[in-house]
């Protein structure tokens, strides 16, 4: 079924995962401090795994600040009934949709080797993706390089409060 709303990207198929996990990191180094809140997205059996970050960098030698999203999606392939490896999935497009938020036309967005990219350094924009995270229900769209429709993850839940809050607090200390 192909369904056309305005704002929304076309769809081929919507999924709802069998299991979504939240979970925070930090990464700082000389150049930049980056906080993620990670919404890992598996449905088994099916194989495909994707991966949203939602971002906050601080780079420290310009002072420049923003935040956004990655999206990156593998295949797991299995060798005698047993995990061996992920395959990268190369994408040309992501989206994040919610009642109150739409990245699209929102977002700059960039495509590269590690899946796709929306930013916004703009923090009226940031605070309402970020209100929109927060409250759970809200999907993810991509398109795989060598696919025509777009794909939809839909996420019910809400990051745990906690693991929110570190993203939170780690995007406030960012100096």
């Amino acid at each position: 079924m192909i369904v056309l709303i305005l704002g929304r990207p076309t769809a081929a198929d919507v999924v709802t995962p069998r299991e979504v996990k939240f979970e925070f990191e930090v990464t700082e180094d000389q150049v930049a401090k980056a906080c993620h809140l990670l919404v890992l997205m598996v449905n088994y059996p099916n194989p495909e795994a994707v991966n949203f970050k939602v971002v906050f960098t601080f780079e420290k030698r310009t002072d420049h600040a923003f935040y956004g999203f990655i999206v990156d999606v593998g295949d797991a392939h299995y060798r005698n009934g047993q995990f061996a490896g992920m395959e990268h999935v190369p994408l040309d497009a992501a989206e994040f949709l919610s009642p109150t938020f739409n990245s699209t036309g929102r977002f700059h967005m960039n495509v590269g080797d590690s899946g796709v990219f929306g930013s916004t350094a703009d923090l009226e924009t940031a605070s309402a993706f970020l209100r929109a995270v927060m409250a759970g229900n809200f999907e993810i769209s991509f398109r795989r390089r060598d696919s025509v429709g777009f794909r939809t993850y839909l996420i019910l839940s809400a990051p745990l409060p906690g693991e929110f809050q570190k993203f939170l607090g780690c995007a406030a200390t960012y100096r």
